[in-house]
């Protein structure tokens, strides 16, 4: 229905008729049409409202909607023949207009005990389509004196038919494509070493403690603000560019990265494609990030080839299809965290207590009770958290060149807590989940 009252509205409109604006309000939402994001205003105007009198008053527009699309799809016009002779199977033949024909055979006919079958018995019957890419256009019906076939026969006969014939269109128009021997070029298995890196990914630098060895990942403008750990840490000090930059940033960002730089930070974590141009740009070496969604052989070659260090997998590939990923890019995963659900340009907070009573410290609540938190990023989008914590380490883990603890909220006491029994691959105590880790995407 809402289909079919959107693509109405717009046909209607580029035809030079006016669009019907009362059906759209009454179907997505009664308070009104919002400019969205058009004019930049990222407040509670932008959004609408739907409310349970909404749905109410909106059920004789759905009805309404339902007759636009009830017979979207006109069937293929199909020639059937029926034939009943005695002691024998039954018989239906079905031919489309393109030629393309099937037939099968059922129950043997019975002897009729009142009438016989006749034309307009089989008619009601097998013009029964619906569901199907046809529609009856003629019958002929070959039967002998006296004979007879339930309906429920005749039923089986003409679904059998059709998918049949069914099967035989869609060959004629898309024949089958032999499977190649091998795809060219082939990559070389992956070599993982023995023991992983540890890196140690810090929403803010109050978190942060200096591991004996491995690698801390902060945010860039965090980073930037905390010279002394870059000093601390020399070249084992990450900074990660922003998911989402946008046009009013202008140079505020490339400037941050060559500040970066200046500081003796290296290598950037990015977690979009344009950031990897960002880091490039900037003298910075690219390390991909887990919102890149690599989950595939070709995505980390691909990466590679445009000049990644190494990539943290998708944490939504499960580990049975990670382990079968080659190559030779080096690759991780985050093995503990509090995995990010949403992201929200108009924080869904923002509306209710502003950004001044916030603190950064929001929840959202759901209809069981769990409380799931919003992160916010300088205040230029916010994040929302689950509510239990990613733990993988005390699993069957597929070999990998690192594994990232992504801490966000976490105190630095409680990171270092965490991290002590992730890297002794001791099991966490709590509520914790496996993500998608151990589940087949596909």
């Amino acid at each position: 229905e809402y289909v079919a009252a959107a693509v109405t509205a717009c046909r209607d409109a580029l035809e030079g008729r006016d669009p019907d604006t009362e059906t759209l309000r009454a179907v997505f939402s009664r308070s009104g049409f919002t400019d969205g994001y058009y004019t930049g205003k990222r407040n509670a105007s932008m959004f609408g409202y739907r409310t349970k009198e909404d749905v109410v008053a909106a059920n004789d527009v759905f009805d309404r909607l339902r007759e636009l699309y009830r017979d979207e799809r006109p069937g293929q016009p199909v020639d059937m023949e029926l034939t009943v002779h005695p002691d024998v199977p039954s018989e239906l033949a079905v031919k489309a207009e393109n030629g393309v024909s099937a037939s099968v055979t059922g129950d043997v006919p019975q002897t009729a005990r009142t009438l016989p079958i006749s034309p307009e018995f089989a008619l009601r019957s097998l013009s029964k389509t619906g569901g199907t890419a046809f529609v009856l256009k003629d019958l002929k019906l070959d039967a002998g004196e006296g004979l007879m076939l339930p309906s429920s026969a005749l039923n089986d006969l003409r679904r059998r038919a059709l998918e049949e014939l069914d099967r035989r269109v869609l060959s004629e128009r898309f024949p089958k494509h032999h499977k190649a021997e091998s795809l060219e070029p082939t990559l070389p298995e992956h070599k993982a070493p023995a023991h992983p890196e540890f890196r140690y990914r810090f929403e803010t630098a109050r978190q942060c403690f200096i591991p004996d060895d491995g690698t801390v990942i902060l945010p860039a403008a965090e980073a930037a603000a905390h010279p002394e750990l870059a000093d601390r840490l020399g070249g084992r000090l990450f900074a990660e560019i922003p998911a989402y930059v946008w046009p009013e940033d202008g140079n505020e960002l490339p400037d941050l990265l060559k500040t970066l730089v200046s500081m003796g930070v290296r290598d950037a974590v990015c977690e979009n494609i344009g950031a990897l141009k960002l880091a490039a740009d900037a003298g910075m070496r690219p390390h991909g990030g887990a919102y890149l969604n690599i989950l595939n052989s070709e995505a980390l070659e691909e990466y590679r080839l445009l000049g990644l260090e190494d990539a943290t997998l998708s944490f939504e590939l499960s580990f049975a299809l990670a382990r079968k990923l080659k190559g030779s890019l080096k690759r991780g995963f985050i093995g503990y965290g509090y995995l990010p659900l949403m992201n929200f340009r108009n924080c869904p907070a923002k509306a209710n207590i502003g950004c001044g009573e916030c603190r950064g410290e929001s929840c959202l609540t759901d209809r069981k009770g769990e409380s799931f938190r919003l992160l916010c990023k300088d205040r230029r989008y916010s994040q929302l958290l689950n509510c239990v914590p990613l733990y993988a380490a005390d699993r069957s883990i597929p070999p990998a060149d690192f594994e990232t603890l992504y801490f966000t909220t976490e105190s630095r006491e409680e990171a270092q807590r965490v991290a002590e029994l992730y890297t002794q691959r001791k099991a966490l105590d709590g509520r914790r989940t496996a993500g998608l880790y151990f589940r087949e995407l596909l």
